[in-house]
């Protein structure tokens, strides 16, 4: 009885072992940078995915300390936050509407989705007003909407 105990303990383990193995290996051939170096505009797609995806977390970040400084009422400041998702859900589906119609590009409405999200948080500095804020929240909300 404790010899069959034994065996299957060390078979887990080894069955273990070996997960963890190939997990490493496909972790190693994923995170290899030879990738980047070999192919220059693979280097471009990443670092403009990068930033453009860290881009859209930065009102999310600065918004609620902007709203500080201004001194607006905090309960206030949460709907310029809220305002982001109450109309990018609509804009969402009206952007896969237009995606999938063909009345626009997929391509191009990315394209143009992400210069309205970037002129908003260019913006944004000057925005000093609750009413300004909400502004810059329903045009930020609309061009994250492609994404």
């Amino acid at each position: 009885m404790v010899s069959v105990a034994t065996n299957k303990t060390e078979e887990n383990i080894s069955c273990c072992k070996n997960c963890l193995s190939i997990s490493y290996q496909i972790l190693k051939e994923m995170a290899d940078i030879k990738l980047l170096k070999e192919n220059i505009g693979f280097l471009f797609i990443t670092l403009s995915g990068f930033f453009v995806f860290a881009g859209y977390f930065i009102p999310f970040i600065y918004i609620p300390n902007r709203v500080k400084e201004l001194k607006i009422d905090p309960t206030l400041g949460s709907w310029v936050l809220s305002i982001i998702g109450i109309v990018n859900i609509p804009a969402r589906l009206t952007f896969g509407f237009l995606a999938d119609s063909g009345k626009i590009s997929a391509v191009n409405l990315n394209t143009i989705c992400i210069m309205v999200a970037i002129l908003a948080m260019g913006c944004y500095g000057f925005l000093k007003t609750f009413v300004l804020q909400c502004v810059f929240s329903v045009v930020f909300a609309i061009g994250i909407g492609e994404t």
